[in-house]
């Protein structure tokens, strides 16, 4: 069944379908094709960023209890320091935390903040339904 959840990644990704396939920390930092007339930090943005994605839908389960205690009418995102400090959300965090240095660094701003990344609903319109998902 692919099921769609109404969460984003800070940086971009709006929503992520649930697939069985797992995310390789490989598919997390992928190369850029050289005739390609993007710029490498965008490619390997985006690309990180969909691997992310992916990665939340393949651990939705394990990270829905984490999600809704975080995410409430009162706030609407799962700061990454709170995803760290839970074991279920564990295989995630890493990953989401290896992107989160990677983007600080390419950013110039590791020296000014220790994480820029969270989860958030893609839009507050969404409470009511995901308060009432298991």
């Amino acid at each position: 069944m692919n099921i769609t959840l109404p969460l984003a990644i800070t940086a971009g990704i709006l929503s992520a379908g649930v697939t069985a396939a797992p995310v390789s920390n490989a598919q997390l930092a992928p190369t850029l094709d050289k005739s390609s007339s993007a710029s490498p930090t965008m490619v390997s943005v985006t690309e990180s960023k969909r691997a992310l994605a992916l990665s939340l839908s393949q651990q939705y389960a394990q990270l829905a209890p984490v999600l809704h205690e975080e995410i409430s009418q009162y706030q609407l995102n799962a700061p990454l320091n709170e995803l760290k400090r839970s074991k279920r959300a564990a295989p995630f965090a890493r990953s989401m935390v290896a992107m989160d240095e990677t983007l600080r660094v390419e950013k110039g701003i590791e020296d000014y903040t220790d994480t820029i990344m969270e989860l958030r609903l893609a839009d507050k319109t969404m409470l009511a339904w995901y308060a009432q998902q298991p």
